[in-house]
């Protein structure tokens, strides 16, 4: 499955490109796919031109009676504003699928599953399968990063260390990461904002609408949003601003993301 962030990204690359012809070839490319699945396909939608070069793909292959497989973290119609009335249409005809977050048993499922897919079985212990469980809040990526971390150890240790030794590092492993996501604290959002634009937390938070700062405040409500995994309430808390204020300085980074390649750069240095 291919991430929306990623097919921007590609996107940009080909628009950048010296090469006139990038665009086409990339068009072509997805085009020639005989299933294609996009993750997160909200954040195309706040961006005008990679969300027309999507549809184009997306008509192209319904033509052709291919499969395509689209998510999203939200109802379609919390995000009709962002697409045309063609395109609604067009998702709408297809099978809409709720999906909810596995359960506690689902994920230990889940987790068994991966252990067989990688030849782990030797590892498949109940009660380590059940304490990384609750470390990976049902979240397919983590679980799927819990198990290659233990792939890892098993190839680098597995003729010198015991079973027992290579498990107790690795839950070590999880649990130190968990830990380390929950240490997060947005102080360090607002003090990485103060370095790099010189506007206070205190500024952030204000009414002020000089052009820097409403740039910093909006880059801040975005890394809360998509590294903090805060939602728009409790980023709407942090800032002082409404739900529609914090809705629009997320969609308004999304839509710079999109012809800024430095902007991308600068938003990386927030997820290490």
């Amino acid at each position: 499955m291919l991430s929306s962030d990623d097919f921007g990204s590609e996107f940009l690359k080909s628009v950048i490109a010296p090469d006139p012809t990038h665009i086409e070839s990339f068009k072509s490319k997805y085009k020639d796919y005989d299933l294609l699945m996009i993750d997160d396909v909200q954040i195309i939608s706040n961006r005008p031109k990679t969300n027309e070069t999507f549809f184009t793909i997306f008509n192209s292959l319904v033509d052709q009676k291919k499969t395509i497989v689209i998510t999203l973290d939200c109802k379609i119609e919390e995000i009709q504003d962002k697409l045309t009335a063609r395109m609604i249409s067009r998702f709408q005809k297809g099978i809409n699928v709720r999906i909810n977050q596995p359960n506690k048993n689902e994920i230990i499922q889940i987790f068994k599953q991966k252990f067989k897919e990688n030849n782990l079985e030797k590892y498949m212990d109940d009660h380590v399968i059940e304490e990384i469980s609750d470390f990976d809040e049902g979240d397919i990526r983590k679980i799927e990063g819990s198990v290659s971390t233990l792939v890892f150890m098993n190839q680098m240790y597995g003729s010198t260390k015991t079973k027992d030794q290579i498990l107790k590092s690795f839950i070590e492993k999880v649990t130190n990461r968990k830990n380390l996501i929950l240490s997060k604290d947005p102080k360090y959002v607002f003090d990485k904002i103060k370095y790099h634009f010189n506007v206070s937390e205190d500024v952030l938070k204000s009414s002020k609408r000089k052009k820097e700062i409403v740039q910093a405040r909006h880059i801040c409500m975005y890394v809360l949003k998509n590294v903090y995994n805060k939602n728009l309430s409790q980023i709407g808390k942090l800032l002082r601003k409404d739900h529609t204020t914090v809705r629009h300085g997320i969609d308004k980074v999304e839509e710079e993301l999109e012809n800024d390649p430095n902007l991308k750069s600068f938003l990386d240095l927030f997820k290490n």
